[in-house]
Order: structure tokens, then sequence, then C-alpha cells
């Protein structure tokens, strides 16, 4: 169903836009990140810059088509352009961690005989993985960007949701 779909948005000017704009976008990124791999350029510095490297990098590359880039358009990129290999390692913690309870949820969720707290503990989970493993396209970490509130608040909900039901599981074995 979705070949005439894709084949049309190939045709479409639109796609080149799109495509050359990442690929302007992610280059510039992992520029950035070669010329300081420790700790980067600093935390939304790459947007100061990226305008103009942007403008140049298109022109070297004969690219006729591109939105303006403002961003690094690309979270693990981003990181690694801004906060070097420290920033990157502690983004890859966090991911691991944030995954890993995720995925420990999900298991512990389809357990739960309440349906309800099993459909929020399965839907928030399902949406923290989802978001971590396809959401790459903008800077979760742009100051007063909502993705990272959203996405640290589903895990602060089903950790609460998983708290409980450990304490009624104790409570339960104690009675």
């Amino acid at each position: 169903y979705a070949g005439p779909i894709v084949e049309k948005w190939k045709s479409s000017s639109l796609f080149d836009y799109t495509y050359n704009t990442r690929i302007i976008s992610v280059s510039l990124g992992l520029e950035y990140f070669i010329n300081n791999p420790i700790i980067g350029s600093g935390i939304n510095q790459s947007m100061k810059l990226i305008q103009t490297d942007a403008i140049m990098f298109a022109n070297w590359m004969s690219m006729k088509f591109y939105f303006p880039v403002y961003q690094i358009h690309n979270t693990v990129v981003r990181t690694a352009a801004e906060t070097g290999v420290v920033g990157l390692s502690l983004l890859f913690s966090f991911l691991y961690i944030s995954l890993s309870s995720a995925f420990r949820m999900i298991r512990v969720g389809r357990k739960m005989t309440n349906l309800r707290e099993r459909a929020v503990i399965l839907s928030l989970n399902l949406w923290i993985i989802s978001f971590i493993l396809f959401h790459q396209t903008t800077g979760w970490f742009e100051a007063g960007h909502p993705q990272l509130s959203w996405l640290l608040m589903f895990i602060t909900i089903s950790e609460v949701f998983y708290n409980r039901l450990a304490i009624d599981k104790e409570a339960e074995s104690a009675e």
C-alpha cells in the first residue's frame, strides 16, 4: 500500500529538499565532532555556526535544493558534536538505562491483573522505546524543547506504577 505514496514522494522536489537538508545537517555535525572529539563544541554552540556552514557545504557539494539548516537533526550526532565523547557516553548510558527499564516494565506489565494499570504501563513503555529508537530528528536537550520532559515524565510514571505494584505484592505476601 505504501509503494505509490513512496514513489510520489520520491518524485516530488520535497524529497530532494528533505534528503539534502538531512545530509547537510548530519555531515556538519560529524565534522564538528571530528574537530573537537573529546568535549565537543559546547551545548547549543553548533546552532551558531551551522547556518553559514550549511550554505558553504551545499555549495561545495553542488546541492541546489535544501531547506535552511538551523540545527543538527539527529540527537546522537548533535550530542557528539556539542559534548564530544564525554557527553556521548553519558547519552548512551542514559539510553541504555531507559531502554532496559522500559523492557523490564513491559515484562512486568504483561503480568499485571489491573487492566488500567497494565494499559498505562504498556503504552508508556512502548512510547519510550519507540521514541528513543525512532525519533532521532531533533535535539532533545535543546533549551525549552518539551521532548526530554515527556520522556522523563513517562519514565517516572512508569516507575511509580511499577513500585506501587511491588508494594502491593509485598503487602499481599505479608498477609
